[in-house]
């Protein structure tokens, strides 16, 4: 039964354009090539990344990107409780709180 609907034509991307590894791409170290292995991530296997090579491209296995430094997160002071908290509930979290962001702030030293 034909109900006036018109056929749809599905366009596919290039495996490359459509895929995108996590991670990054090794710095450039060494002898430079101009093959061209890959166009993008997608034409890599597995969690490689299509990654450049001076003038050409090739997959390589991705890096961690570098970690970021953020500020400590600030924290009110214990008198700062809020309305109907008891104040010895705020002091132990807060004190919970500092034990906590010390310890993670020696997890990345």
């Amino acid at each position: 039964m034909n109900l006036g609907a018109k056929p749809v034509s599905v366009v596919r991307l290039p495996r490359s354009r459509a895929l995108s590894s996590l991670g990054q791409c090794p710095p450039l170290k060494g002898k430079r090539s101009c093959d061209v292995t890959c166009h993008g991530d997608g034409d890599c296997s597995g969690s490689q990344k299509c990654c450049s090579r001076g003038c050409g491209r090739a997959c390589l296995e991705p890096v961690a990107p570098p970690p970021t430094s953020l500020p400590p997160p600030s924290l009110p002071s214990p008198q700062e409780c809020p309305r109907g908290v008891p104040a010895f509930m705020c002091k132990w979290f807060h004190k919970l709180v500092k034990v906590f962001m010390n310890m993670f702030s020696k997890m990345g030293k």
